[in-house]
């Protein structure tokens, strides 16, 4: 993938080779280097530094995807949260954790290895685990928005089961499999190979049975993307609803003063006395009504509020995120010639590595049982590095 950039300069070969000459270059290139990537286009030495660059950065995402879902997997099975979405995010973390930690190799080896080893199966199937991340990225964290949307209108503690996931399982693999098997049989039908540049699902395309895969990530933006926007949008409808009821019942608990014209027995002036004592109590602390009354209606508040917080957050990075790959994804179905440079195509492939990490790093930060466990978990793996040191 990344070897063959830094030795040749290489980024995107061009896609009409009618003449003949060019065509027996082609294949003294293919004897003398062993490996299927085109040798057009040479870049210059900033373009091959801005590829090593990007090459390290996806690394060090690829890392740091794998320490915080290693953290957060181990800390919702120590814990044993039973929170709404601590399944979706075990379950999240680790499918990245298998998909990180083959994928972490195969970048490396695709920078340090040589030439030789950047064969065609080599691209195949790192370009079929970047759709099966990028995919992964899309999926889940809409799962987990529907899951808070429908625990917050229904009240329930938890609604997704472990048949909904089964299904999301399998309705998964299902797709990533016909994406990944539909484009396989039709461009090896026509006797083409898969590649003539790869390593990333934005490689130039020998057949337009390659945009399937194109098709996939974008009909799936589409969807995710609907799913989350409808989903928080009804969650923020409940918190507004959920701070009006809190406002009302505030105004009703609020207890008025009376007189008693009446000359009192013993026993009502103990009851006279009791309710004078509640009176002056709330009085002092116009909060105690509400907190003593309400608990139920603020904890569903808090709670509310609490995931708002963490939608207004994934909003705005899932929309930061997914606008790189809406935008490459239309130049590689509508370019004729190419034109969208390797740099970028590596770049955009780096940056559809962050949804599938990106949830489960908010679940411990916005949970303070989560954060304060993983907090201990981080002391602990510290101190026993230091002492083995």
């Amino acid at each position: 993938m990344f070897a063959e950039d830094f030795t040749l300069g290489v980024t995107v070969p061009d896609d009409h080779h009618d003449d003949h000459e060019e065509s027996h270059e082609d294949d003294d290139h293919e004897d003398d280097h062993g490996h299927h990537h085109g040798h057009q286009e040479v870049l210059s030495d900033f373009s091959q530094w801005n590829t090593a660059l990007c090459a390290s950065l996806l690394i060090l995402i690829l890392t740091i995807c794998l320490i915080f879902n290693t953290l957060n997997a181990v800390t919702l099975i120590r814990k044993k949260s039973s929170s709404s979405n601590s399944a979706i995010m075990l379950l999240s973390s680790c499918m990245s954790l298998i998909s990180y930690a083959i994928l972490l190799p195969l970048t490396l080896a695709g920078v340090a290895a040589p030439k030789t080893i950047i064969t065609e199966n080599y691209c195949y199937v790192q370009e079929s685990l970047t759709l099966c991340v990028v995919l992964l990225g899309f999926f889940l964290p809409s799962l987990n928005s529907l899951n808070r949307m429908i625990v917050v209108n229904t009240g329930l503690r938890n609604w997704c089961k472990p048949r909904h996931l089964i299904g999301f399982i399998l309705g998964f693999v299902t797709v990533v499999a016909l994406s990944l098997l539909i484009p396989l049989f039709l461009v090896k039908e026509e006797g083409a190979t898969i590649h003539e540049h790869g390593c990333h699902l934005w490689s130039a395309r020998v057949d337009p049975s390659m945009w399937y895969r194109v098709y996939t990530i974008l009909i799936g933006l589409a969807v995710c993307i609907t799913t989350m926007i409808l989903s928080y949008a009804q969650i923020y409808r409940k918190v507004v609803a959920s701070t009006n009821s809190i406002s009302n019942h505030t105004d009703q608990m609020v207890p008025t003063a009376y007189s008693v014209t009446v000359n009192p027995n013993s026993s009502e002036r103990a009851a006279i006395s009791s309710v004078s004592n509640r009176q002056m109590s709330a009085q002092k602390s116009p909060n105690t009504a509400t907190k003593t009354h309400l608990p139920r209606v603020q904890a569903r508040f808090h709670r509310h509020r609490q995931v708002a917080k963490i939608a207004s957050i994934m909003i705005g990075i899932y929309v930061v995120i997914w606008i790189p790959w809406v935008v490459v994804s239309w130049l590689s179905v509508g370019s004729s010639d190419a034109s969208v440079n390797h740099e970028l195509r590596v770049t955009t492939m780096m940056i559809g590595y962050i949804p599938a990490a990106v949830d489960p790093v908010l679940n411990i930060f916005m949970s303070p049982i989560l954060k304060t466990e993983m907090t201990k978990r981080l002391e602990r793996w510290t101190k026993l590095l230091f002492d083995y040191r």
